[in-house]
């Protein structure tokens, strides 16, 4: 019954979702706290995990480009 959801072996799509999210997941994602006015993230390669925060897109562009993403 699995096997249709082995992503390196078949080709196309998986049957359906591998995971289902919380409510309050789906709740995070429709409304966003932005109350510290950051709005964009991009991950630190080599970082271990860690994060540049942005708070305008100009911000978020220089950290794109400051991280090697573009």
């Amino acid at each position: 019954a699995l096997q249709a959801y082995q992503t390196y072996q078949p080709a196309g799509l998986i049957p359906g979702p591998i995971a289902s999210p919380q409510v309050a997941s789906i709740d995070a994602a429709l409304a966003p706290d932005t109350s510290t006015g950051y709005r964009y993230f991009v991950l630190i390669p080599g970082s271990g995990g860690q994060h540049a925060f942005a708070k305008t897109y100009e911000e978020h562009l220089a950290n794109l480009k400051k991280y090697g993403y573009n």
